[in-house]
């Protein structure tokens, strides 16, 4: 009897087609659902790689504990203050707590909100209108109409309030609030200009940066005032111009200028220098630790948007540095941790320059600060987010 022989090479060809076939079938179920997914959330797989991509969607899933909404065409401005998020438009201010809700709303009327905080304390100063309003938390302290525009303002960690203002009898003048808004101290320019004015962390000084026009180039000249001696101190930089002059400690002044930054003792007498090669950024303290700069290089191509990043102690030595492959914005730091806004891209970095982690965001980030060493809040997006980085 002859036995049929079956075609086993054929069934062979068509099983390995048929898996062939569900292969391809699955990817491009896989590669239509990543394109329906990269287009509902609008990346552009052109800016973002696929371990960046894995790695935020991780991130998003994991780390995200709080994410809401708001009008990016408000220009709203942005601050940390208590614990509390503090969101200030031309027309109100929100104190909003971790959970996206609204403890407080102050109505107002502003041209351009300047926002500071020091410790407990929060100033809002309206530049170019003439209203203050000063918070310790959420609970308003103080409010105040001044008789001139508002150029610049500062508080200090006791509250006390430094304002440059207009003034009729000179180019501008400095008035200085205590925490109950008595004002005790008032300076006029007369024929120069002042550019700022902050209080020591005591109250017991004042400081007043002093741009001097009269010559060929712009000068600095410093003038510090003693409230209980009425005594003055004053330097006169003659190289340089430093547009920011503040107070880091009782006894020690930190000076930024375009070719390096002065740090100088209560008498105004210089301490230590940090050589700029470049552009500063930015820069922040962990107090009574470190002082952190952020300087951009000289460019020498297209496409040079390294960052170096310095770290120093109170006494001037060189703790760490670092670099990072990106232009920096502005940068923030608490504790042992140091956030970095280049842009779409935020880097949190320890002390020690290693990068713990970074998150990618599909418009510019409008501003960074530390809720806690563990939490930090991000607007980007026309989102407000709390992200933990622990």
């Amino acid at each position: 009897m002859d036995i049929p022989r079956r075609d086993i090479s054929s069934k062979k060809k068509h099983g390995k087609f048929n898996i062939l076939l569900f292969i391809v079938l699955v990817f491009i179920i896989i590669s239509t659902s990543v394109a329906a997914y990269l287009n509902l959330n609008e990346i552009d797989i052109r800016e973002v790689s696929v371990k960046e991509l894995f790695k935020n969607e991780l991130i998003k899933d994991k780390k995200v504990s709080l994410e809401i909404a708001y009008d990016g065409s408000t220009n709203a401005k942005f601050a940390i203050c208590g614990g509390y998020i503090v969101k200030c438009t031309q027309d109100k201010i929100d104190f909003i707590d971790k959970k996206g809700e609204v403890k407080k709303t102050l109505r107002g009327s502003f041209k351009n909100p300047l926002i500071k905080t020091s410790g407990e304390y929060l100033l809002i100063a309206d530049v170019k209108g003439k209203d203050i309003f000063v918070f310790k938390g959420i609970n308003e302290l103080w409010k105040k109409e001044l008789d001139g525009s508002i150029i610049n303002a500062d508080i200090n960690e006791k509250g006390h309030v430094a304002v440059v203002h207009e003034e009729n009898r000179s180019r501008n003048a400095a008035s200085v609030f205590n925490e109950e808004g008595i004002r005790y101290f008032i300076d006029n320019s007369g024929d120069d200009f002042i550019l700022s004015a902050n209080v020591s962390p005591s109250g017991e000084d004042v400081m007043l940066n002093y741009a001097i026009t009269s010559g060929v180039n712009a000068a600095t000249h410093l003038k510090k005032y003693n409230i209980k001696s009425k005594k003055d101190t004053v330097k006169d930089f003659e190289e340089g111009f430093f547009p920011l002059a503040k107070y880091i400690e009782d006894d020690l002044i930190m000076a930024v200028g375009d070719s390096y930054i002065t740090f100088l003792g209560n008498d105004l007498k210089e301490k230590w220098n940090i050589p700029v090669n470049g552009s500063i950024y930015d820069f922040d303290l962990i107090k009574g630790k470190y002082i952190i700069v952020a300087i951009g290089k000289e460019s020498k191509g297209f496409f040079n948007n390294k960052s170096d990043i310095f770290i120093y102690d109170m006494d001037g030595g060189e703790f760490a540095n670092f670099i990072i492959e990106d232009s920096l914005k502005a940068l923030a730091a608490d504790e042992d941790v140091i956030a970095i806004n280049s842009g779409k891209k935020l880097y949190i970095v320890n002390t020690q320059g290693k990068v713990i982690n970074e998150y990618n965001f599909k418009t510019d980030i409008e501003y960074i600060g530390f809720l806690n060493k563990r939490e930090i809040l991000v607007v980007a997006e026309n989102k407000i987010v709390i992200i933990n980085i622990s």
